[in-house]
């Protein structure tokens, strides 16, 4: 039945792709599109993990055409100071596993890339699942190891304190937990966070409220995982991205870049229907 469900998903993938990215190649504005990525390792059938080597063919792919953009970068293109290629993306990185240190840096080191990391300061050196009802493949990064990411130039986000659902603690817990991630990171790092991924990202993890007290506790950028392209003037506290899976092909990932998965914003608002049907 797993195998089943894995194929459905990868075909279901390539026909939105194959559907949708001719209309990004008509655009006569690029847009820009931000890539989350989760643990790279070989995990069979789990689309949150990618190999060492699919993720590698990925970021050669970016970098050899110049596609990756920073978080500098994404801010004068959102307040149309400055335009970008064909394809243009931000590379992101979710949960502060241990495969990022391991795998990815030296990868996005080798190729020049810039990427954004997103933390949950709480669950740091743990091996506890941030979903109790999700298995843990691998333990999170320790302090010595996201600061060893830090200093090769990865920005780090907050991804929340313990990584719960914003949307839906009251308002008073959803707002410790952003203040409280971005103060310990700043703290123990060193630096500046401006960043935040809402935990989960789904429609019912984010609203009108989580959004007010980002902008009061001063983050200046927060990403959902609602597909979908930004363009020049997108509200930077509610930002799409495009989550890149496991056992995905180059040829989708390229059409990604495009546009190839915008579409899947539909399957975003199903996912919000049928969640908040009673």
């Amino acid at each position: 039945m797993v195998d089943v469900r894995w194929h459905a998903k990868k075909w279901t993938r390539w026909l939105v792709s194959g559907t949708s990215w001719p209309r990004g190649l008509r655009r006569s504005d690029p847009s820009v599109r931000v890539l989350t990525y989760h643990g790279i390792g070989d995990v069979r059938r789990n689309p949150f993990y990618l190999d060492r080597g699919q993720f590698e063919l990925q970021i050669a792919y970016l970098a050899e055409h110049r596609l990756v953009l920073s978080l500098d970068d994404l801010d004068a293109y959102l307040a149309g100071r400055r335009g970008v290629p064909r394809g243009a993306v931000v590379v992101t990185i979710d949960d502060g596993l241990r495969s990022l240190h391991r795998d990815a840096l030296p990868i996005l080191r080798d190729h020049g890339v810039p990427a954004v990391a997103f933390v949950s300061p709480g669950l740091l050196e743990s091996t506890a699942a941030a979903n109790p009802q999700e298995a843990q493949e691998e333990p999170f990064l320790s302090w010595k190891e996201l600061e060893a990411v830090q200093a090769a130039g990865i920005e780090i986000g907050s991804h929340g304190f313990s990584h719960r659902s914003l949307g839906v603690l009251p308002a008073p817990e959803a707002e410790e937990e952003i203040r409280r991630s971005r103060a310990v990171l700043e703290q123990r790092l060193g630096c500046r966070i401006r960043a935040m991924a809402y935990p989960y990202g789904t429609r019912p993890d984010f609203n009108a409220g989580t959004r007010s007290a980002l902008e009061r506790a001063g983050y200046r950028f927060a990403f959902t995982s609602q597909h979908g392209a930004i363009t020049p003037g997108s509200d930077p506290l509610v930002l799409s991205r495009i989550k890149v899976e496991g056992g995905d092909s180059i040829s989708l990932f390229r059409r990604l870049t495009i546009g190839g998965m915008d579409a899947w914003r539909v399957v975003d608002g199903l996912l919000w229907r049928i969640q908040a049907t009673p």
